[in-house]
């Protein structure tokens, strides 16, 4: 069979042909790309919201150069082999277009007999083409005839050789050289969700979208322009969660690195109009402990449930001590600083009869024995890049949704004002910046009880906490190892 040359858009809406019905948004950004292309503009950089087809847009593209760009068939060469690559975060994701162009193709009456052979990682056709799925590697396109080019979500792209997120522009840069061939005709498409404004595709949208993208030109459209389909309740409930990674993820806005992560005036919303709160106002106290002995304050914030709205989370009380002034002390010295501070720590909790501590995962071995002593269940968190920023993001969408209530200790409110909100390697950061001694160690404490709140709910629903009867660390030792259950502490007296 030869191929005619027919346009993308009027391809997709041919039943003889894809058969595929586009939503608007599909259809703007379809017909935009045909008209780049045929002005010479071989580069398309489309920057476009979660959800919005992006797979199977880049499926269609591929289709199309393959089997309705006889234009391309005369530039391929004596051998007339060439490729169309799909290049993604990783192979699993590039076979997941290789699949939906499968479907697309095979079920088409005037294209299907094109098909010689389905696999995973590509079709091949009976005119000499293939459109396959490559790894992200700068060595994957060497030596072959490229047609069309996707590199699929290339905010997020990794080389898969060494790991490196900065290796997107050089797997870009090592294939372009496979497409030059085809005279300036050979699509080559940069698609992604944003993921900051730093990055090279960052870069590339906003030089397309002030038209300073050498033969290129950028499509930027939000989840809802692209996906009439997407639930109104569920996009304004993903908002309320977490508002700058929406406008990110579903705006496909390049959110700028360094603003504040919560809103200043989100912040003071939640800020009651009293002092701490006494013992006896909340039930299920739980502790957030931040600890530190040496340049970093250690600090302890204890939030209970409301007695009267139960998913709503109150702050009561907020306890900081500061570092040492002697940048070293010796380990005598330390060992009392240490000693004091755990046994306050632990004397805090006591007075508001704390169920449970959940601390940052330092000194592990000393802090969380010297707390089981005094029978308190203590459980520690390791705070990662991606732990603390899905840690704060629970306190953040808490605020929002008005079901967290500060009071005004003014530590407390200003550390949470000082987050900042960074795009680094392609993903969102959360910084916890040092100033005036602090390094917002309260605001820390809180996100690990708020954590531990939302992770298990009230202490009362998880493992008994308070074991007095039994030695502290060889019953809470037999826990961890499954060798004793809820069950059995039922036995000691809480």
């Amino acid at each position: 069979m030869s191929a005619a040359r027919v346009g993308l858009v009027a391809a997709c809406d041919d039943p003889q042909l894809f058969a595929f019905g586009l939503w608007a948004g599909q259809r703007r950004l379809l017909a935009d790309f045909e008209a780049a292309l045929a002005a010479g503009d071989w580069l398309s950089i489309w920057c476009i919201g979660r959800r919005s087809g992006k797979s199977t847009l880049a499926a269609l593209v591929a289709l199309h150069s393959c089997l309705l760009r006889p234009d391309l068939d005369a530039l391929a060469g004596a051998a007339g082999g060439s490729h169309a690559v799909i290049v993604a975060t990783n192979l699993k994701q590039a076979r997941h277009v290789v699949a939906v162009a499968a479907e697309i193709v095979q079920r088409s009456p005037l294209l299907a007999s094109m098909v010689d052979r389905v696999a995973l990682d590509e079709i091949k056709f009976r005119n000499g083409t293939v459109l396959a799925a490559f790894p992200a590697s700068s060595r994957g396109g060497r030596g072959r005839a490229i047609r069309c080019l996707i590199l699929d979500e290339a905010a997020h792209l990794a080389d898969s050789d060494s790991g490196s997120p900065l290796e997107a522009e050089a797997i870009y840069q090592a294939m372009l050289p496979s497409v030059s061939q085809f005279a300036g005709r050979a699509p080559v498409i940069v698609s992604s969700t944003p993921a900051g404004d730093s990055n090279w595709f960052g870069q590339l949208v906003r030089a397309g979208l002030a038209d300073e993208l050498e033969h290129g030109r950028a499509f930027q459209a939000s989840s809802a322009e692209m996906n009439p389909t997407l639930d109104r309740a569920f996009l304004e409930a993903e908002e309320r969660r977490d508002p700058d990674g929406f406008r990110g993820e579903y705006l496909a806005e390049l959110v700028g690195s360094g603003g504040a992560f919560l809103d200043a005036e989100l912040v003071e919303s939640c800020v009651a109009s009293r002092g701490e709160l006494e013992p006896n106002a909340c039930d299920a106290w739980v502790a957030g402990y931040d600890p530190s002995f040496t340049k970093d304050p250690s600090a302890v914030v204890l939030v209970g449930r409301d007695r009267t709205v139960p998913d709503r989370l109150v702050v009561g009380c907020v306890r900081s001590w500061p570092p040492p002034k002697a940048r070293k002390t010796v380990r005598e010295a330390r060992r009392v600083l240490e000693d004091r501070v755990l046994g306050e720590v632990a004397d805090v909790c006591e007075r508001y009869h704390v169920k449970a501590v959940c601390t940052d995962n330092f000194m592990p071995g000393t802090v969380n024995a010297a707390l089981r002593r005094r029978g308190l269940w203590v459980e520690s968190m390791t705070l990662t890049t991606q732990s603390k920023a899905e840690m704060f993001s629970g306190v953040r969408a808490r605020l929002a949704a008005g079901s967290l209530e500060l009071y005004d200790e003014p530590l407390l409110v200003s550390e949470l004002k000082r987050l900042r909100s960074t795009f680094r390697g392609g993903s969102r950061q959360v910084e916890t910046p040092r100033l005036q001694g602090t390094h917002c160690d309260t605001a820390i404490a809180l996100g690990l009880a708020v954590a531990y709140l939302d992770r298990h709910g009230p202490p009362s629903t998880a493992m008994p906490l308070l074991v007095r009867d039994q030695d502290p660390d060889r019953v809470f030792a037999s826990v961890r190892r499954g060798r004793t259950s809820a069950e059995d502490l039922r036995d000691y007296q809480f």
